[in-house]
């Protein structure tokens, strides 16, 4: 029971973060359009989530003292050998809480998704991908980082992926309703974050190495390339791919106009993109108009009836 309870409590606290991050970015940043809501709040669900792991890096450094300069003097006084010799003595001992953690969400915070229905009183649920996507990729990074130092958390991860993909494909088909639609961009958050997390698990294990094996050993040494590599790699995806994945390029767009047509202008109105202070303008003008040409008849009705009357 008591290593469960810490994990309840951080448990609780990540299902509380998001609803305060929504509330900071429509609140104070007046953030309007859901979709970029829901981005905001999962990139930075993610940021906390990694910063959970891995801030004893820095909090070993520092001191209880807030003093700017003296906090930059203990960490420049550092040597890169000391940050990662603190890495490798605090990764290994906290994984028995994090196989305890991804446990802990397959028998309680999984299931208890299916019992969304029961709670929507027949209305319609949306899923949550600011909570939802950041449990999914934080347990990602959960087996990146411990692979190799606890491999038991492999099979535990396995067996999480296997029953959210169960109950998500559940739900996405029975119950979720969509409320909107980015067209894939959450991918460029969660990538992101399996990237970091790729990042940080090679440091750890590099760390873990260079502590038993020596600094100057071709193991530590043949981490720290492979964590360039990951560097390096994200690097050039990011270039290549992810700027170019934000916009639709002209032959894509002429490609895709030219295969619907008339079928998609059919579906569209003439002035969708007229502003709306405009639009009501010239829709006064027109009744306006319609008004004058109502009296314009009246009164040329009028005239053709007085000779009649005067004989």
């Amino acid at each position: 029971a008591e290593s469960y309870l810490p994990v309840l409590l951080l448990m609780l606290l990540q299902y509380a973060l998001p609803y305060v991050l929504w509330v900071c970015s429509v609140g104070y940043e007046k953030c309007k359009v859901k979709s970029q809501v829901t981005r905001r709040v999962l990139w930075r669900n993610l940021l906390y989530q990694l910063a959970t792991l891995y801030v004893f890096v820095i909090s070993r450094g520092l001191s209880t003292a807030w003093d700017a300069k003296l906090q930059l003097s203990a960490i420049m006084d550092r040597a890169p050998n000391d940050w990662l010799g603190s890495w490798s003595e605090e990764v290994p001992p906290v994984a028995c809480y994090f196989i305890s953690y991804v446990i802990t969400r397959v028998g309680i915070s999984l299931p208890m998704l299916l019992w969304f229905p029961l709670f929507s009183c027949s209305g319609p649920i949306y899923p949550d991908f600011a909570y939802e996507a950041a449990n999914l990729g934080l347990v990602l990074v959960l087996g990146l980082t411990y692979s190799v130092i606890a491999p038991v958390i492999l099979p535990v991860c396995m067996v999480y992926f296997a029953f959210a993909f169960l109950v998500y494909s559940w739900l996405f088909r029975f119950v979720y309703k969509p409320e909107f639609d980015c067209a894939g961009a959450f991918w460029h958050e969660l990538f992101t974050g399996a990237v970091v997390g790729l990042l940080f698990g090679t440091l750890s294990l590099a760390s873990l190495v260079g502590s038993s094996a020596g600094w100057d050993s071709n193991s530590f040494i043949a981490l720290l390339v492979l964590a360039a590599i990951i560097l390096i790699f994200f690097g050039c995806i990011h270039h290549y791919f992810v700027d170019s994945s934000r916009f639709v390029s002209l032959e894509d767009a002429s490609e895709a106009d030219a295969m619907s047509g008339d079928a998609v202008a059919s579906m569209l109105s003439a002035d969708y993109y007229v502003d709306p202070i405009l639009k009501r303008a010239s829709e006064t003008i027109s009744e306006q108009e319609k008004e004058e040409e109502v009296n314009d008849d009246y009164t040329d009705d009028t005239l053709d009836a007085e000779p009649s009357e005067a004989v």
